[in-house]
Protein backbone atom coordinates (compact mmCIF):
# COMPACT_ATOMS: atom_id res chain seq x y z
CA UNK A 1 0.00 0.00 0.00
CA UNK A 2 1.93 3.37 1.47
CA UNK A 3 0.36 5.44 -1.18
CA UNK A 4 -0.02 9.14 0.01
CA UNK A 5 -2.51 11.47 -0.33
CA UNK A 6 -2.47 15.29 0.39
CA UNK A 7 -5.80 17.17 1.58
CA UNK A 8 -4.99 20.09 1.58
CA UNK A 9 -5.52 22.92 -0.53
CA UNK A 10 -3.58 25.53 0.59
CA UNK A 11 -0.03 25.51 -0.45
CA UNK A 12 2.56 25.13 2.33
CA UNK A 13 0.03 23.31 4.31
CA UNK A 14 0.56 19.62 2.54
CA UNK A 15 3.29 18.42 5.31
CA UNK A 16 -0.13 18.58 7.76
CA UNK A 17 -2.68 17.17 5.26
CA UNK A 18 -0.82 13.99 4.07
CA UNK A 19 -2.26 10.57 4.71
CA UNK A 20 -0.44 7.47 4.04
CA UNK A 21 -2.46 4.27 3.03
CA UNK A 22 -1.44 1.65 5.48
CA UNK A 23 -2.45 -2.36 4.81
CA UNK A 24 -5.68 -3.41 5.93
CA UNK A 25 -6.85 -4.01 9.51
CA UNK A 26 -9.58 -6.55 10.47
CA UNK A 27 -11.24 -5.76 14.00
CA UNK A 28 -13.75 -7.54 15.45
CA UNK A 29 -14.47 -9.62 12.32
CA UNK A 30 -14.78 -6.11 10.29
CA UNK A 31 -12.10 -4.71 7.53
CA UNK A 32 -10.96 -1.45 7.95
CA UNK A 33 -8.82 0.67 5.20
CA UNK A 34 -6.47 2.22 7.62
CA UNK A 35 -4.32 5.91 7.07
CA UNK A 36 -1.99 7.82 8.99
CA UNK A 37 -0.94 10.73 9.20
CA UNK A 38 2.09 11.30 10.79
CA UNK A 39 2.38 15.15 11.32
CA UNK A 40 -1.64 16.14 12.04
CA UNK A 41 -2.13 20.32 12.01
CA UNK A 42 -2.25 21.72 15.39
CA UNK A 43 -1.06 18.50 17.29
CA UNK A 44 2.61 18.75 18.98
CA UNK A 45 5.50 16.93 16.84
CA UNK A 46 5.45 13.23 17.37
CA UNK A 47 1.49 12.83 17.60
CA UNK A 48 0.50 10.31 14.78
CA UNK A 49 -3.80 10.66 13.59
CA UNK A 50 -5.24 7.04 12.83
CA UNK A 51 -8.07 6.81 10.41
CA UNK A 52 -10.29 3.67 10.56
CA UNK A 53 -12.68 3.56 6.99
CA UNK A 54 -15.24 0.56 7.44
CA UNK A 55 -17.02 0.36 4.17
CA UNK A 56 -20.20 -1.70 5.24
CA UNK A 57 -23.02 -2.21 2.52
CA UNK A 58 -25.52 0.32 3.91
CA UNK A 59 -23.05 3.25 5.50
CA UNK A 60 -19.34 4.08 5.80
CA UNK A 61 -18.07 4.37 9.15
CA UNK A 62 -14.80 6.03 10.18
CA UNK A 63 -13.29 6.23 13.63
CA UNK A 64 -10.23 7.45 14.72
CA UNK A 65 -7.30 8.21 17.26
CA UNK A 66 -4.69 10.41 17.74
CA UNK A 67 -1.58 8.81 19.62
CA UNK A 68 1.35 10.63 20.82
CA UNK A 69 5.04 9.15 19.89
CA UNK A 70 4.05 6.73 16.88
CA UNK A 71 3.11 3.50 16.86
CA UNK A 72 4.64 2.63 20.32
CA UNK A 73 6.26 4.28 23.13
CA UNK A 74 3.30 6.38 23.97
CA UNK A 75 0.99 6.57 26.86
CA UNK A 76 -1.86 6.00 24.12
CA UNK A 77 -0.08 2.68 22.20
CA UNK A 78 -1.30 1.27 18.77
CA UNK A 79 -1.65 -1.99 20.51
CA UNK A 80 -4.33 -0.06 23.17
CA UNK A 81 -6.33 1.46 20.15
CA UNK A 82 -6.43 -1.93 18.72
CA UNK A 83 -7.87 -3.50 21.33
CA UNK A 84 -10.39 -0.54 21.58
CA UNK A 85 -11.18 -1.05 18.02
CA UNK A 86 -11.71 -4.54 18.46
CA UNK A 87 -15.01 -3.84 21.28
CA UNK A 88 -16.57 -2.02 18.29
CA UNK A 89 -20.08 -3.50 16.78
CA UNK A 90 -21.82 -2.28 13.58
CA UNK A 91 -25.32 -2.96 13.14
Amino acid sequence: MNDRINLSDIEGQEDWFTYERYGDDIFNGRTAKVFVNQRPWEFPNGTWEYRYIFELPEKTVIAGAYIKGGPSDAQFTLPLLTQIMNTLVFQ
